[in-house]
């Protein structure tokens, strides 16, 4: 099985602009934490600022249906084209900001193998910043692939992978990383 698969260029430089001026002036973005029961603060594990793009609301459904459309358009494909996983839809949309120096998330991945029927099964982070304004803050994923440091940093490019790869967002040493990233699930892995 393919890795992972990159969508290059697939929202413009101007539609992560209206993303990140649209999500910070209405989401309640604050300090990320861990867990499906999203409770725990771990900063070893985890330092940034999260807030989640939803339905409910005027001026969050604009910008979730703004951002839902295209990347179901792009799991729609890589799906189709890769990895063949029955999907139902999407789980959640979170907005990251890697702000302050240090702020990273260390190796994890994004299923829960617990007793919950749905699992998340593909993971897509979109890239909102400008990769010239940030330094440090690299998307790695721990499995080999095709695609370099510089591909993955571009802004606009949109990464499909399975949401049971272990990846890492590295410390951010100056600057400012901003992404979307989203969860599309489905009944549990036989």
């Amino acid at each position: 099985m393919k890795v992972c698969s990159l969508y290059k260029n697939w929202f413009s430089a101007e539609d992560c602009d209206y993303i990140t001026r649209y999500a910070d002036k209405i989401l309640d973005v604050k300090e990320a934490t861990v867990g499906r029961d999203k409770k725990e603060t771990i900063h070893q594990t985890r330092k940034s600022q999260t807030g989640f793009i939803t339905k409910k609301g005027l001026a969050n459904s604009e910008l979730w249906y703004f951002v839902s459309s295209k990347l179901v358009d792009i799991i729609t494909d890589a799906n189709k084209k890769v990895y063949g996983f029955s999907i139902s839809g999407i789980d959640a949309i979170q907005y990251t900001v890697y702000s302050n120096a240090g702020d990273h998330y260390s190796w994890h991945t994004d299923t829960f193998f617990d007793q919950n029927p749905f699992q998340r099964k593909l993971s897509v982070t979109l890239q909102l910043t400008d990769p010239s304004t940030y330094k440090g803050g690299d998307f790695e994923l721990l499995q080999r692939h095709e695609y370099s440091l510089e591909e993955l940093r571009q802004k606009g490019n949109v990464l499909v992978f399975p949401s049971f790869l272990s990846h890492r967002v590295t410390p951010v040493i100056e600057g400012e990383r901003k992404s979307i990233v989203a969860w599309f699930d489905g009944r549990r892995f036989q």
